[in-house]
């Protein structure tokens, strides 16, 4: 048997999904292989296909490219007639969907997995290790924390090498906060309550490996590194003691990080849930920051 080719071009609603309308596409242009070349199915199929979208514009513009051997059968009941691959299968192929074989190569240009969008969310936050505040070293402690909503707002770029692996890289701005409660004796008979207000702001970049588990869900795990632009930790007054009060402020420092998410698909949005912690540079005086972030974000 020869290969043959068969060229489509069509234009399809932006709302749909991008990866929706891919399907769609080469759906039909497995189905114009059919009629072009009179066959039932088409063998190791091979398609090319390439999506352009011009701003503005209410389409995309979907061009496939499709190869493959055309076969055709006589009855259903003479499987003789049949190449092997089909004889073994356990059941054949319909009439009104195009096969294509599991043992085909299938293939899409770079720009049908690369996506661009803006996300935001909101996050709670907590912290561990050595709390630096406690200048009372020889004064038993013990601290509580609340946690407060913070917020991040940024834009991400997704890099597919494969239909199911790709890059998410992002940038955001963040806002977490949180309140920290230190109880203290300094000797039996006086007890002491203070209260800390965090406050951090700066920017997130994180590179992250991203896994497709289906066509609505994802997860993505990664380093990043946390630009703070402006930290401050500072005491507030209370009824119990009002007197030394701290007040500790800090800018441009960096953070390492890890991140780890999951993401749901709804045609053009998506919502998702991430856990990040921050990584101690200097286990000795480091607050480690960590906490849980809900977002939703928008394609473009």
């Amino acid at each position: 048997m020869e290969k043959k080719k068969t060229s489509f071009n069509t234009t399809i609603p932006i709302s749909e999904s991008r990866e929706s309308a891919r399907k769609e596409a080469e759906q039909k242009a497995e189905f114009r292989f059919l009629e072009e070349h009179q066959c039932d199915f088409v063998l190791d199929p091979y398609l090319e296909t390439e999506i352009s979208y011009v701003e503005g514009d209410e389409y995309f513009r979907i061009s496939v490219k499709v190869s493959g051997l055309p076969v055709s059968y006589k009855k259903f009941t003479e499987l003789d007639s049949l190449p092997r691959i089909f004889v073994d299968m356990s059941k054949l192929p319909g009439r009104n969907i195009p096969l294509i074989a599991s043992l085909s190569s299938k293939r899409t240009s770079s720009s049908d997995h690369t996506e661009f969008g803006v996300m935001g969310g909101l996050n709670f936050s907590w912290f561990s290790g050595d709390e630096t505040l406690n200048f009372y070293l020889g004064a038993p402690n013990t601290f509580s924390m609340n946690s407060k909503i913070g917020g991040s707002l940024g834009f991400y770029g997704l890099f597919r090498s494969s239909s199911a692996i790709g890059l998410r890289t992002e940038c955001q701005l963040f806002f977490r906060n949180y309140d920290l409660i230190r109880s203290y004796s300094l000797n039996p008979n006086l007890a002491r309550r203070d209260e800390f207000e965090y406050r951090s702001t700066g920017v997130d970049l994180p590179i992250m490996l991203d896994i497709s588990l289906s066509d609505q869900l994802s997860i993505h795990a990664g380093p990043s590194l946390s630009l703070i632009v402006d930290e401050s930790i500072k005491k507030l007054p209370n009824d119990s003691f009002t007197q030394n009060v701290l007040s500790e402020s800090t800018s441009l420092k960096l953070n390492p990080a890890i991140n780890i998410g999951m993401n749901y698909n709804l045609d053009r949005y998506y919502i998702g849930a991430r856990y990040y912690s921050q990584l101690p540079v200097d286990s000795r005086k480091d607050r480690v920051l960590s906490g849980l972030g809900l977002h939703m974000g928008i394609r473009f």
